[in-house]
């Protein structure tokens, strides 16, 4: 007998950036880790108001992406995510997009909507992960990036693909001379 193994998402705490995908039920984990963040930083920052000047060390910049097939399932986490927004201090430190992939009632969109939140962003169709990750390694250059996944295959391959080339262009840049650093994307996953 082999194990026992933990979850490829219990590395997340060791990265400044990271992104979470989660697919489906697969947001389960993200879930728990962004409540987590958020219970964090409560607790650092009632400490730091009972301490006078103490500096509270800032939460990781978490770019979160939720892919699901229907806007109804977006209600399941979904207080969480508004709690979050709520909090300013905290909500800058996040971004949030969810995707629905299927047959979407655009009559129905508002009601999902997060209004007032600029961090909060609502697509339809798959995300071109290429391009998401091009913009989050542009806006944080020179950074290992923590990619955490969690969902069916085919989208894992399609992230570790993107991470992959993401992170090779990063390098080719930094060969000619364009970049001060290398930006690099670690990408972990797990299946339920």
């Amino acid at each position: 007998m082999d194990g026992p193994y933990g979850s490829s998402s219990e590395d997340v705490f060791g990265f400044r950036t990271i992104v979470c995908v989660g697919a489906g039920i697969g947001v389960t984990p993200f879930a728990s880790i962004l409540r987590s963040i958020q219970l964090q930083h409560r607790l650092r920052c009632s400490v730091a108001g009972g301490g006078g000047d103490a500096q509270v060390d800032p939460p990781p910049k978490v770019h979160f992406y939720w892919v699901c097939r229907s806007l109804e399932e977006f209600n399941a986490f979904k207080c969480l995510l508004l709690d979050i927004v709520g909090q300013k201090d905290l909500a800058e430190h996040f971004v949030f997009n969810t995707y629905a992939t299927g047959q979407v009632d655009l009559k129905k969109v508002a009601s999902h909507v997060v209004s007032g939140a600029s961090n909060y962003n609502q697509f339809t169709g798959r995300p071109n992960w290429a391009a998401e990750l091009k913009k989050i390694g542009a806006a944080h250059a020179g950074e290992q990036i923590g990619v955490f996944m969690c969902g069916p295959p085919p989208i894992a391959a399609q992230l570790r693909a993107a991470c992959k080339s993401c992170s090779q262009k990063s390098k080719q840049q930094f060969r000619a001379g364009k970049a001060s650093a290398r930006t690099k994307f670690i990408f972990h996953k797990e299946n339920f």
